[in-house]
């Protein structure tokens, strides 16, 4: 997604028949933006502590992280 009001926005997409929608930028929008730096996206529940989670999920948080400079 190229679109700057993509960014940090989770969203399902789901292929229907019919018109492609033209202005994504308007649709982007509307998501409620997830929080920067966060783990989880906006509205999900804070249901696995980062302490109880198996260690290669937390090796692997760390490598994303690095990526992402976080």
């Amino acid at each position: 997604m190229t679109a700057p009001q993509a960014v940090r926005r989770i969203f399902e997409l789901v292929a229907e028949s019919g018109t492609s929608d033209q202005d994504l930028n308007t649709l982007f929008a509307a998501l409620t933006e997830d929080f920067q730096g966060a783990l989880d996206a906006a509205g999900d529940e804070a249901n696995m502590p980062l302490d109880q989670e198996p260690a290669q999920v937390n090796d692997d948080l760390e490598v994303v992280r690095g990526r992402a400079g976080i």
